[in-house]
């Protein structure tokens, strides 16, 4: 018998944990960004959560939210 449980978004929101750690990837590899993430960005990010599937795609989502894309553009 096998499992397969998806605890995100049932039982944890790792969103916040997500978004955090794109924007400081993304501000250890591009020096334009600030060390700390501004909390709209972190509400913006949870608008293009459901689009990421691998979690580089984390550092390019909050990069684009940096530059302030269009949610709906992302």
């Amino acid at each position: 018998m096998i499992y397969a449980l998806d605890f995100d978004g049932v039982i944890c929101d790792s969103a916040v944990e997500t978004a955090i750690t794109g924007w400081k990837a993304a501000s250890g590899i591009l020096g334009d960004i600030p060390k700390a993430v501004p909390q709209e960005m972190i509400g913006r990010f949870r608008l293009v959560r459901p689009i990421i599937e691998t979690g580089y795609e984390a550092i390019l989502a909050m990069r684009l939210l940096q530059l302030e894309e269009a949610v709906e553009a992302i």
